[in-house]
């Protein structure tokens, strides 16, 4: 994984508001997308949100954390925590996917937050090599 400049300067001034290096930070239009370390995304946030509400006025842009776990499998299952996942599995094939089940109902839920499913899939590609999320 390469990191811009531009990204570069962002994880030093989210490390500078809130003492935790992100591991990753991906720009989009309207978001910058942190990825940190499971055990540091409170202590990134803030109490009651407010290391991320000063970031957030200080770059002008809404600002998302992820937690990074070692197992791609967990990191979904906090990703989509409002999402109640039946089961996730990572098939090595001739590309890793990622393949999630779900009940019919939760199956539109996720489906109505597609802009949230290309952030966690751009995050899986890029931390974790792995190619697709498919839903089941």
């Amino acid at each position: 994984m390469k990191i811009s400049n531009e990204e570069i300067l962002l994880i030093n001034a989210l490390q500078n508001s809130s003492g935790v290096t992100a591991r990753d930070c991906i720009i989009g239009n309207k978001n910058i997308l942190f990825v940190v370390n499971e055990k540091d995304v409170g202590n990134t946030i803030g109490k009651k949100g407010e290391k991320i509400k000063r970031l957030r006025m200080k770059l002008k842009k809404n600002i998302e954390v992820y937690g990074f776990t070692e197992k791609p499998e967990k990191f979904v299952r906090n990703a989509l925590k409002e999402i109640k996942i039946d089961g996730v599995e990572l098939k090595e094939e001739e590309k890793k996917n990622l393949y999630i089940s779900l009940e019919t109902e939760n199956k539109r839920k996720i489906l109505s937050q597609s802009n949230k499913l290309k952030k966690i899939k751009e995050i899986m590609k890029r931390n974790y090599n792995i190619e697709n999320i498919r839903i089941r």
